[in-house]
């Protein structure tokens, strides 16, 4: 039954010349020849997330959530895939639902501009030259023949107020005003026109982040990739007359990021030196508990332990917090047998598990290597911090971790996926949208929801430096399921 289900998929999409795939529940069934062709992939099942670059992951997921709850055909919608050698492509993706066929939907992709240059041409500059790029004065673009945006630096960002993740959703003339666009339009076509790389020089009218008009003198050639104009290269200065003001903008940045960093350093510092005396009180109640007290001090002591242990995690999460942003947290890479350190980390909390009448139960995949080379305990903490937050918000059921592989064998590496679910109280869209930013507290007025808010934006951070990416699928009254990946090398 199951292999006449998939046969029917791939006839949705099998006379389609351009990529294209078949998508139900979230998870893309089927996959014609363009589309493995361009990504390198099998035939198989996997989620999309999967085949979307992390950085505009969030964005893909709000547009096709919205587009599967709307029912109609949606897009085209632009976004970056990356194929079996994480190499990124620009593309724009359509959804196009097929009535009858059990709410499946296919995926039309077409490429926004040539794999070669992001690939090639921007992988290099990225590789060889991204600290130079980004800390050039100059406003320094690459933008495709249709204006996509596909490269800007730091002096473009601050520029636009924006970062180079949300710029690369828009087009150049979306910073050009609307009375402009055509004699921008034809510059652009007068620099590709010609199999040429001359650098061209002009002056140009742009928008910056609060809308305000601002004069730029350009310089633009085209970028060539087999004697053909793939993209084109814009580096921009202020006029003379604004240099003053972009001074005082440089200033005001540093001080900025002076305060910040001073701020860092204030709360990594008070939150070692608040955890010593806590530990101190804390450690005395648990001594003063121990004599012969009448029941109502015992009761009293009792409340204060409570509340001083909630008092230590939450200090405990600023410092973690702090160091996060600090970027001091390095990963330590080392041997270590992947189901031993799994194990050990739910006996750690079978005591939580066991007090609420839970369990936590585990499942590897057999195919998930013994032993891997990487940091155990960046690992350990990404997972208590999942486990602890399914068991706070599961009052019956269960709660589970599955490790699999997450895709093909790589020649040095393992790129496994964990999940960890619960049947817990589940999360609405708005809920999911924030859950991993800094401060959040989404089940707000509820009392298991004390704390700072920073758990799950340390993990987010945790994850990062584990090679990986994390993301939560949940609906209300359902439970949830935090996905994320970690590369390992090879024992």
């Amino acid at each position: 039954m199951r292999s006449r289900a998939r046969a029917d998929f791939r006839s949705l999409i099998r006379g389609l010349g351009s990529p294209a795939a078949v998508l139900r529940d979230g998870v893309i069934v089927a996959k014609n020849a363009a589309l493995r062709e361009l990504l390198g992939l099998a035939d198989e099942e996997q989620s999309l997330p999967s085949l979307v670059a992390p950085h505009v992951l969030s964005s893909a997921r709000a547009w096709l959530e919205a587009a599967v709850a709307s029912g109609a055909p949606a897009g085209p919608h632009g976004s970056i895939l990356v194929d079996v050698e994480g190499r990124e492509i620009g593309t724009e993706i359509s959804f196009l639902p097929v009535s009858g066929t059990g709410g499946c939907a296919v995926l039309l992709v077409s490429l926004t501009a040539p794999r070669d240059v992001p690939h090639g041409v921007l992988a290099e500059l990225r590789d060889r030259f991204g600290e130079m790029i980004d800390a050039a004065e100059e406003i320094l673009v690459i933008h495709a023949i249709d204006g996509g945006i596909l490269l800007a630096n730091r002096a473009a960002q601050l520029l636009t107020r924006r970062t180079e993740a949300e710029l690369l959703q828009l087009n150049i003339k979306d910073f050009i005003p609307e009375t402009q666009h055509a004699a921008v339009r034809e510059r652009a076509a007068t620099r590709v026109a010609g199999v040429s790389d001359r650098m061209y020089s002009y002056e140009v009218t742009v928008l910056d982040g609060d809308g305000a008009e601002r004069e730029l003198e350009i310089s633009s050639a085209p970028i060539m990739v087999q004697s053909e104009p793939a993209a084109v290269l814009v580096i921009g200065r202020f006029r003379q007359e604004g240099q003053d003001r972009e001074r005082a903008l440089e200033r005001e940045r540093d001080t900025a990021v002076a305060a910040n960093h001073a701020k860092r350093e204030f709360l990594a510092h008070m939150s070692h030196e608040v955890r010593t005396p806590i530990n101190i009180i804390f450690g005395m109640i648990e001594m003063t508990l121990d004599l012969d007290l009448p029941d109502e001090a015992r009761r009293h002591l009792g409340r204060a332990r409570d509340a001083a242990g909630t008092l230590l995690s939450l200090v405990q999460d600023v410092l973690e917090f702090s160091r996060v942003e600090a970027r001091k947290y390095a990963v330590r890479p080392r041997a270590f047998v992947l189901r031993e350190r799994l194990a050990s980390t739910i006996d750690g909390l079978a005591t939580m598990a066991w007090a609420q009448g839970l369990t936590i139960e585990s499942d590897v995949a057999p195919d998930v290597p013994e032993v891997v080379v990487g940091d155990p305990d960046r690992l350990h903490q990404v997972l208590v911090n999942l486990l602890t937050n399914a068991l706070k918000y599961t009052p019956q059921g269960r709660v589970a971790v599955r490790v699999e592989q997450a895709s093909a064998e790589m020649a040095d590496r393992h790129h496994l996926r964990f999940a960890v679910s619960d049947t817990g109280v589940g999360l609405t869209v708005d809920q999911r949208a924030r859950i991993f930013d800094p401060f959040q507290q989404v089940h707000e007025g509820d009392a298991r929801g004390e704390g700072t808010g920073l758990g799950l934006a340390i993990v987010r951070e945790l994850v990062t430096l584990l090679g990986g990416q994390i993301w939560v699928e949940s609906e209300p009254g359902e439970g949830s399921t935090f996905y994320f990946d970690a590369v390992f090398a090879k024992s």
